[in-house]
């Protein structure tokens, strides 16, 4: 998930605290995507590993399109 627009906030559901979400355009799947990264180790210090990722809802790309739209 390169997208220089990507939103990015620690994920409500994490059980450690330690986990983000990314909320993003991937150019692969040509879509906007939910994304949950773990830390490598703990405490964390910067390298990350995919947990699991969706498809964002309409809500969370209505919310990804405004941000997009305030940028430029």
């Amino acid at each position: 998930m390169f997208d220089p627009r990507r939103l990015v906030a620690r994920d409500p559901k994490s059980r450690t605290g330690e986990a983000i979400r990314v909320l993003g355009y991937s150019a692969g799947m040509d879509r906007v995507l939910v994304v949950v990264l773990v830390p490598d180790g703990h405490p964390p210090r910067g390298l990350r590993h995919v947990a699991t990722a969706w498809p964002a809802d309409s809500r969370l790309r209505d919310l990804y399109g405004r941000q997009e739209s305030e940028d430029g």
